[in-house]
């Protein structure tokens, strides 16, 4: 319901400000979002990509305003999550903290929103930057899609907060409370690099795809929770996707041939990690069976 709203406010307001294409395809994104909202809810990795699809927005568009690079904005980024994250970790109290995780949201989405509604062109190079994987072969077509994915991402933000999680999730914000400055700094900065650094180089689809793919072979692996695993794996593959980018740099490899190595190397790597820890766990385990059996026994 909420969704519905949201994209009936957003189709009014491109109708008075906005060109007919992205009109049309705001209207049948407002007849589809309760379907639309309903699998963004239901899968976890469609957030964690609408979300760093989010940062790489607004690394593009922030550049582009301040006529900085994109590292000197992701630093900027970097220092604002830092301050966010104290308030996170301090926070009195759980309801303090989802509240604070909403307002948040609301205004990194307003602020979006206002951008690519107020300067199109900024908006429109903006998301350009970050699909460059994409051919699009008229204008029209990029308006229209970037309506479209505009409208996903903003839809998904309101409803599951993800932009916050994935800089500060919510359901380790207790165990962050216990490390030290930083080792939360360190966190912070590879969600936020990581993620607006890889969407702004590699396109959004390109990347995205490549930093759910292992999360998703970890879970099924693991056979557990993705809120367990999503951590670990999400911030792994980020980490080989940055190398990959450094590394492309200085052999002149394409940066996507040098991510999809490191993406590769990655997934090896955690299957591994995970053999080897099932068979820890196994090792672990059979003299706690015995043992028990041994007890059984003594006690007949």
């Amino acid at each position: 319901m909420i969704a519905f709203i949201i994209s009936i406010i957003l189709t009014v307001l491109t109708t008075v400000v906005a060109e007919p294409s992205l009109v049309i395809a705001s209207s049948s994104l407002s007849m589809l979002s309760p379907t639309v909202s309903c699998f963004i809810v239901c899968s976890e990795s469609i957030g964690i990509l609408f979300s760093s699809g989010l940062l790489g927005l607004m690394v593009s568009m922030v550049s582009s305003i301040l006529q900085l690079s994109p590292y000197y904005t992701i630093s900027i980024l970097f220092l604002l999550s830092v301050v966010l994250s104290i308030f996170f970790v301090y926070a009195e109290s759980k309801e303090k903290t989802e509240e604070a995780s909403e307002i948040a949201t609301i205004i990194i989405t307003l602020i979006v929103v206002g951008v690519m509604l107020t300067n199109s062109e900024i908006a429109f190079e903006a998301f350009y930057q970050i699909m460059k994987d994409l051919t699009l072969v008229t204008f029209d077509e990029a308006v229209i899609y970037f309506a479209i994915s505009s409208l996903l991402v903003i839809i998904s933000m309101l409803i599951r907060d993800h932009i916050v999680s994935i800089i500060f999730d919510k359901e380790y914000v207790s165990v962050m409370s216990s490390m030290t400055f930083l080792r939360i700094a360190v966190a912070v900065f590879i969600s936020v690099f990581g993620t607006s650094l890889t969407s702004y180089y590699l396109g959004l689809f390109t990347s995205q795809s490549l930093l759910v793919l292992p999360t998703l072979l970890a879970v099924r692996g693991l056979r557990r929770d993705l809120v367990d695993v999503v951590d670990i794996t999400y911030i792994a593959s980020m980490i080989s996707l940055i190398i990959g980018i450094e590394i492309s740099s200085f052999y002149n490899v394409p940066i996507s041939g040098a991510a999809i190595i490191f993406l590769v190397l990655t997934i090896v790597l955690l299957d591994v990690g995970n053999s080897i820890g099932k068979y820890l766990y196994s090792l672990k385990g059979r003299p706690i069976e015995r043992s028990n059996i041994n007890s059984r026994e003594n006690r007949k």
